[in-house]
């Protein structure tokens, strides 16, 4: 990793007109400045196109690209293949960074040989009320696990979207995402995959939210059977 590397933040946006400006703000808050945000709009129905047109006029760093809804998948490829820093992370439309976030990851991307980088999660509720940390008991993993993650059927300490950052050689061998087995579970592909071709690494410091609301794909307030059937046929398709 150079000196100062550009760091490309993707974000794949769906009807997050509510939450889309305070994520994109709280790139623009980073300590780090050499940065660009690539956000593609997944047919968004709702005003979201205007929310990140109003933060992309007050700085150049943000990019949108449009298209008709093809899925968490098909707007994170379309991200990627815009980006072009050395060093990639992804940011949930609904989610936000700490200030630090990605001076923290280049630091670790140039101090290690890793190619995947995870960290911890606080997860808040949709007004932004602090629930709890994630993980909440379990450890990361690091080094070379793709043994591991293979024999326990692609399961491992694996994060959501806004943790996930990776070198671009890595992102070379994970993109693109197969759109049609992903429309939503995307961000798992990317993690679990890159965790295949790459050592992971990880900072143990929590330097980003994961907001839980009625929305979310992958969240749940209260462990159901159909919470139980979605995750089971994630894993399915991650195998």
């Amino acid at each position: 990793v150079e000196a100062e590397p550009l760091v490309s933040v993707l974000v794949a946006n769906y009807n997050y007109a509510g939450y889309i400006g305070e994520a994109l703000q709280s790139v623009l808050e980073q300590s780090y400045a050499k940065f660009e945000v690539v956000v593609c709009d997944d047919g968004s129905t709702d005003h979201s196109i205007e929310v990140v047109e109003r933060c992309a006029a007050q700085d150049q760093r943000i990019r949108l690209i449009r298209q008709e809804n093809g899925g968490a998948a098909s707007a994170l490829n379309r991200a990627y293949d815009a980006a072009r820093g050395e060093i990639l992370c992804v940011l949930d439309a609904d989610d936000t960074f700490y200030p630090a976030k990605l001076s923290s990851v280049v630091d670790a991307f140039r101090e290690n040989e890793w190619g995947l980088l995870v960290h911890p999660l606080m997860v808040v509720d949709s007004d932004g009320e602090i629930i709890q940390r994630k993980p909440a008991f379990s450890n990361f993993e690091k080094g070379w696990i793709a043994d591991d993650v293979a024999r326990r059927g692609a399961r491992w300490t694996y994060m959501e979207a806004s943790a996930i950052c990776f070198r671009r050689s890595v992102a070379s061998l994970v993109f693109p995402i197969p759109e049609d087995d992903f429309r939503s579970w995307a961000d798992a592909y990317v993690c679990t995959m890159a965790a295949m071709v790459a050592p992971v690494g990880y900072i143990d410091r929590t330097l980003a939210t994961y907001r839980l609301h009625g929305a979310n794909v992958s969240g749940f307030s209260s462990l159901d059977a159909d919470h139980g059937e979605r995750a089971m046929d994630g894993y399915r398709r991650l195998v």
